[in-house]
C-alpha cells in the first residue's frame, strides 16, 4: 500500500465481520454465548450500523453497577437498520482524561441461522503520527484535554492493549464471582423448600 499524504493521520478500518448464528445461550442455558468478549476500541470513535433482524451487540451499562449489566443496543424500542452506534474508543478517552469514557462492548452468538453481518468503521490516527495537544489548548485552561506531545500513537495503542487486557481479566472475575453468588443463592433456596416439605411431610 502506498504511503498516505503528507500531513494525514488516518488509518481508520471498515471490518467486514460475520458471525455464525446458533444457540444463543452457554450450556448452562442461563449465560448468553459470548462469541466476541468485551472489550474497548483502539480509536477515536467507531460506527457500527444495526442489526435488528439479528441482534447481538451489547454494551455495557455503567449506570448499573451489576458485573452483569449490559444494554441491548440493537433490540431497544424503534432501533432499525438504518441506525448507526456510536461510541468513544480508547484515544478519545485518554485525549479527554475520560469524559468520553471508552465504550465496553462484546458481541452474542446471533441466533438467526444465517448468522449476522457487521461492519464497523473504527476511526484511528495514524500508528506514527505524533501525538501534540498543545495548539487545542495554549492556554492551558481546558480542564477536559490532556497535555501530550511527542507521543506516537503506536505507543499508545500498545498501552491500551495492556490496560484492556488488565480491566478484561477484572471484568471475568467480578462476572465468576457474581455466577458464584448465584448459584449459592440458588441451592439455598432450594435446600430450604427441601427442609420445609420434609417437616410438612413429618407433620
Amino acid at each position: 500500500a502506498g504511503a498516505l499524504p503528507k500531513g494525514a493521520i488516518s488509518a481508520s478500518v471498515l471490518r467486514i465481520c460475520h458471525y455464525h448464528g446458533g444457540s444463543s445461550h452457554s450450556g448452562d442455558g442461563e449465560s448468553p454465548k459470548v462469541i466476541f468478549d468485551e472489550h474497548t476500541d483502539t480509536s477515536m470513535l467507531t460506527l457500527s450500523p444495526l442489526s435488528p433482524l439479528s441482534p447481538a451487540l451489547q454494551l455495557r451499562d455503567t449506570s448499573d453497577e451489576t458485573a452483569d449489566a449490559w444494554l441491548h443496543v440493537e433490540a431497544l424500542s424503534g432501533a432499525t437498520e438504518n441506525d448507526v452506534e456510536v461510541h468513544a474508543g480508547d484515544f478519545l478517552a485518554f485525549l479527554t482524561k475520560d469524559y468520553f469514557p471508552a465504550c465496553v462492548h462484546r458481541v452474542l452468538r446471533p441466533t438467526d441461522p444465517l448468522g449476522r453481518i457487521s461492519i464497523p468503521l473504527l476511526m484511528r490516527p495514524r500508528p506514527e503520527h505524533e501525538l501534540d495537544t498543545r495548539p487545542f489548548d495554549p492556554e492551558g485552561v481546558n480542564t477536559r484535554l490532556v497535555e501530550v506531545y511527542g507521543v506516537r500513537c503506536r505507543d499508545l495503542g500498545r498501552l491500551f492493549d495492556v490496560r484492556g487486557n488488565r480491566l478484561l481479566h477484572e471484568h471475568r472475575a467480578a462476572d465468576k464471582a457474581e455466577q458464584e453468588r448465584k448459584a449459592r443463592a440458588k441451592s439455598f433456596r432450594e435446600s430450604m423448600k427441601a427442609g420445609r416439605k420434609v417437616a410438612c411431610d413429618s407433620d
